[in-house]
């Protein structure tokens, strides 16, 4: 079988000359079709969170709001916090218990 050029691909596909480049190289280095993954890149949220465990989504969307006048919205911080593992619920303080106690 004779292999084809880009433009003979371009004109049986009926798509741009460059899609059809970016699909085989694509294949070539990681030998599937797909688009890679993105990753947008995430607010930096995890400060105001580090420092105190019990802030909530919306507080900290009011906060973002206030600086950037850009809103994000309470479900993506939760989204965000949980792929950074912090979770909803803080740990409570343990029971001091000595000798004397017993």
């Amino acid at each position: 079988m004779k292999a084809k050029t880009l433009r003979e691909i371009r004109k049986f596909v009926g798509r741009a000359y460059s899609s059809i480049q970016r699909v085989i190289s694509n294949y070539n280095s990681s030998k599937s079709v797909l688009s890679k993954l993105r990753n947008g890149r995430q607010p930096k949220l995890f400060k105001s969170v580090h420092l105190n465990l019990e802030i909530t989504a919306s507080r900290i969307a009011n906060d973002v709001r206030e600086r950037s006048q850009k809103t994000l919205y309470e479900d993506t911080i939760r989204k965000i916090l949980k792929k950074a593992d912090y979770n909803g619920r803080v740990a409570r303080r343990k029971l001091q218990i000595s000798h004397i106690n017993n």
